[in-house]
């Protein structure tokens, strides 16, 4: 599996292996501005993806080396069941996919991970692991 975290500046792409990992690394030529093969994963500036031709040939360079990719995505995601489920989403950072579906396993909206890890990041810090929300 492969999870992306689009941001406002970088996006995250954790790999389930150091192999796809590398392989990604290999194929890509995104500009990778921070790569850590021990906890296999990588950062790409947003800003290089935020053309259509470009975001597509990122899906599908992420979908050749693993065919499950989930994301959490800046903006709407409106969830439609059926045979099987489809994320539309819409966002002004990403005009060009107003109203499209995404062809990832799982969207979820940005801000409950964006609230997550900060919420997780403020309890590791010592002095604040007794507090409660």
């Amino acid at each position: 599996m492969i999870a992306i975290d689009i941001g406002g500046t970088k996006t995250l792409i954790m790999f389930s292996s150091k192999s796809r990992m590398k392989e990604f690394l290999d194929e890509t030529d995104f500009d990778v501005i921070n790569a850590n093969p021990n906890d296999k994963y990588c950062t790409i500036r947003t800003s290089s993806i935020m053309n259509e031709a470009n975001f597509h040939r990122f899906v599908s360079t992420l979908k050749s080396i693993d065919k499950e990719v989930i994301s959490t995505f800046p903006g709407i995601v409106r969830v439609e069941y059926g045979k099987r489920i489809k994320f539309r989403v819409y966002s002004q950072r990403f005009p060009f996919l107003i109203g499209k579906q995404l062809d990832f396993d799982f969207v979820l909206n940005d801000a409950p991970a964006f609230t997550y890890f900060h919420a997780t990041d403020f309890f590791k810090r010592r002095e604040n692991a007794e507090r409660t929300i």
